[in-house]
């Protein structure tokens, strides 16, 4: 089965790097990391939410940092999986 990435690269008609055991473990390493934070900050959020009580002043303030924050893990996780692609394929182009 091919990943969202294999499959988009295709469509756009780049080149598919293969990547090895090692490399996608490194690769799902970013992803976890980035889900660990994720989950994190959903929960702090949620409990932020809990204590606001009524205040639907302070619960919008709570959504758009959390919405913020979470837009943020998702472009830094794809920079960094994006890096190691690089090195990956500068690598193979040894």
């Amino acid at each position: 089965m091919k990943s969202a990435y294999e499959r988009a690269m295709e469509r756009l008609g780049g080149d598919l790097t293969q990547f090895n055991p090692e490399q996608k473990e490194r690769l799902a390493e970013v992803s976890r990391f980035f889900e660990a934070k994720i989950a994190q900050t959903k929960l702090q959020a949620e409990d932020a939410l809990r204590q606001v009580g009524d205040n639907a002043e302070k619960e919008d303030e709570i959504r758009r940092h959390l919405a913020i924050d979470l837009a943020d893990f998702e472009r830094q996780r794809e920079s960094r999986k994006e890096l190691i692609r690089q090195e990956i394929a500068g690598g193979a182009a040894s």
